[in-house]
């Protein structure tokens, strides 16, 4: 019985060095998993859009194209940790989803002093051109018209009819003059929005309206159409003042954080050739010098100064 016991304490003895080891082994494992990168799930990003030609460019409903889509793409592949995801939504539900301060950017909204209690801007990255006096260039060619006219002194003149989409706002000034002016025979007023822009050229080639305001979309749709050159554009003299618009965020720590990654991005990508060549179907080829002196202006310069700060900070 002794000899079976010292046996049972020998062996017993013999096997706590190996188990010291296992445990040993079991905790340096646990150390070197704990060291390992963890892989952080890619955080949801919501980015609405508005079917606006040439900003966002729809086919039943889906975003196709536009030159805010190709700002989209780009901005993303400087944040590929996030999952981007597209939503159309109208301005209305765009800011009250910006004012719940949901995870949500937004492309190409212009600042209001409301908007700033509520939204980071980022830098200018949208340019979007004032209306123009749309008119045939064979009607021009009549009425001695210079390149630079005042709206209210062509709607004075009854012999020429003016053609007005009622739920579209110039800004507050123009507004102002076409309201004085409602009622009066020569101002047609159309209240049917649907495919305006193809509608209102339609009418114009066709003898049945002799000016309206353009659009954003208005000389894309004119090449489109393959009617640009028979076209004039005159600058308007009540508004001719190029607006900017921003990429926005909630402003949260979060949308100040996403607000900073996107005009890092900006900075970058706004310099290159690329970025002014996006807008130039906002405008006829002759108006494009013009273009190109505001973009350097109101975006190229703003991106510049970005840069320079930022080098100045690091330095």
């Amino acid at each position: 019985m002794k000899g079976l016991s010292v046996t049972r304490t020998e062996i017993k003895i013999k096997k706590r060095p190996m188990m010291k080891k296992s445990l040993i082994f079991i905790a340096l494992l646990g150390l070197s998993m704990l060291a390992l990168p963890q892989r952080v799930a890619a955080e949801k990003i919501v980015w609405p859009y508005v079917c606006f030609s040439p900003l966002f460019i729809c086919e039943d409903g889906h975003l196709t194209g536009g030159y805010g889509h190709e700002i989209l793409k780009k901005v993303w592949e400087g944040m590929p940790e996030d999952d981007h995801t597209l939503v159309m939504m109208p301005i209305k539900r765009i800011l009250a989803f910006a004012q719940k301060k949901e995870h949500q950017l937004f492309y190409g909204l212009y600042k209001t002093p409301k908007r700033e209690s509520f939204l980071y801007f980022s830098l200018p990255c949208r340019i979007s051109v004032p209306p123009f006096l749309v008119i045939r260039k064979q009607t021009l060619s009549r009425t001695g018209l210079k390149k630079s006219v005042f709206l209210e002194q062509i709607l004075k003149d009854r012999s020429k009819t003016f053609l007005r989409f009622n739920a579209i706002s110039f800004g507050t000034r123009i507004d102002k003059i076409l309201d004085r002016f409602e009622g009066v025979p020569n101002v047609i007023v159309e209240y049917n929005t649907t495919e305006m822009i193809d509608k209102s050229l339609r009418l114009l080639l066709n003898n049945r309206v002799d000016y309206f305001l353009s659009l954003d979309g208005t000389v894309e749709t004119a090449s489109r159409m393959g009617v640009i050159d028979q076209l004039a554009f005159l600058h308007i003299q009540e508004k001719n003042r190029y607006e900017v618009g921003y990429i926005t965020a909630p402003k949260t720590p979060w949308g100040k954080k996403k607000i900073e990654q996107v005009n890092r991005i900006l900075s970058r990508e706004i310099p290159k050739p690329y970025f002014f060549n996006l807008f130039t179907p906002l405008v006829a080829d002759d108006l494009i010098p013009e273009l190109k002196a505001q973009f350097n202006e109101v975006i190229l310069a703003p991106a510049q100064g970005h840069i320079a700060l930022s080098k100045d900070i690091n330095d």
